[in-house]
């Protein structure tokens, strides 16, 4: 599966570039991984909070990686992105946050990130210390957390789990440029996909998932002091 992933963005990049007429690998349906019984039987541990769950995981982070944690969990940002959030990318009244990952920052320009002192590398070891923290306390027993993705991973479950459309929770996710790419292996139209746009009503639906559940999750770490 991860050869197939690999290959089809390369060929897509090609397609897209003009360089090839298409791109054979949409045709090829995806393999299907092996039937685990532990899945069907539900036996299987899960990397989504509940916002209770993600409450006690951020009573237990230190206060100055809180902030972090929960935009990470709000927004289904992956890991390094936080890294490179400047001020001017996020507005308030619209409630919109702009992403811009940076692979180099001049000096001059670190002043203006609202995460100074994000890394990745950091952040994973925050969280980590975290999660055994409260697991120490016994919390968050039951799940299988491996890193900061299980944040992404409840991002996108949560939204799920609140009937919203899958191809909205793409491009939340910025899996929007890979997504038509696959369309065809999943069986999907491709061509009624044109004719879907996300319209207001949907986005305040988004903002009304996330706010509820964060409350929630906010509500735990302002009950444990």
């Amino acid at each position: 599966m991860a050869c197939r992933s690999l290959l089809n963005r390369i060929l897509q990049a090609a397609e897209d570039e003009r360089l090839i007429p298409a791109n054979p690998v949409v045709k090829v349906p995806a393999p299907k991984r092996p039937v685990d019984p532990e899945v069907v039987f539900g036996r299987i541990e899960s990397r989504v909070y509940t916002p209770k769950q993600l409450g006690q995981l951020l009573a237990f982070a230190a206060p100055e990686d809180r902030g972090v944690l929960l935009v990470l969990a709000g927004t289904g940002l992956r890991a390094g992105e936080p890294c490179g959030l400047r001020g001017a990318r996020v507005d308030l009244g619209r409630r919109r946050l702009e992403v811009e990952e940076l692979l180099r920052r001049r000096p001059a320009e670190r002043s203006s990130l609202l995460f100074l002192d994000a890394s990745r590398y950091r952040l994973r070891h925050a969280y980590l210390r975290a999660v055994r923290r409260a697991r120490a306390q016994g919390h968050l027993l039951g799940l299988d957390l491996r890193g900061l993705h299980d944040l992404r991973h409840t991002f996108a479950t949560w939204l799920e789990d609140d009937g919203i459309p899958a191809r909205v929770i793409d491009e939340l996710m910025g899996h929007a440029a890979t997504r038509r790419s696959s369309w065809a292996a999943e069986g999907m139209s491709a061509m009624g996909a044109v004719y879907r746009h996300t319209t207001t009503a949907m986005e305040a639906r988004i903002l009304q998932v996330l706010d509820t559940r964060l409350a929630e999750a906010v509500a735990v770490v302002e009950a444990s002091g």
